[in-house]
């Protein structure tokens, strides 16, 4: 889904490009740097997806003795946070707007890439 989502920016890309100019009077250079930026971060996301990165977890095995030095066996985990609300910034119409950063992440988090982890003692 996020490299379709991407190869579709690319290929409305001057169309886009010059509705978000008369929108914004960014310029054309800039928004097309933009769209490069949204293109390359929804590609990443995917790859991370597909390199199982939502699975990935660390083991930390107890030390003994007491804290800070010593601690039981722990488990980093990442656990999704469930929906997320996203907030589109208008000076920045594609890369951190509604395909941007932080939407793309929640997007992956529907593929249970998380956003969050935490430490679970074991």
């Amino acid at each position: 889904m996020l490299r379709a989502l991407a190869d579709a920016l690319e290929g409305q890309r001057e169309r886009l490009v010059a509705l978000a100019d008369e929108e914004t009077h960014l310029g054309a250079a800039r928004l097309n740097g933009e769209l490069d930026r949204t293109t390359l971060q929804l590609r990443g996301f995917a790859t991370q997806v597909e390199q199982g990165a939502a699975f990935a977890f660390t083991e930390d095995p107890a030390v003994a003795g007491a804290l800070p030095a010593g601690h039981p066996a722990l488990v980093r985990v990442r656990v999704p946070v469930g929906p997320v609300a996203m907030s589109s910034a208008s000076n920045f119409p594609f890369a951190l707007a509604v395909l941007g950063k932080c939407c793309c992440s929640s997007y992956c988090g529907k593929k249970n890439l998380p956003r969050w982890s935490t430490w679970v003692s074991v």
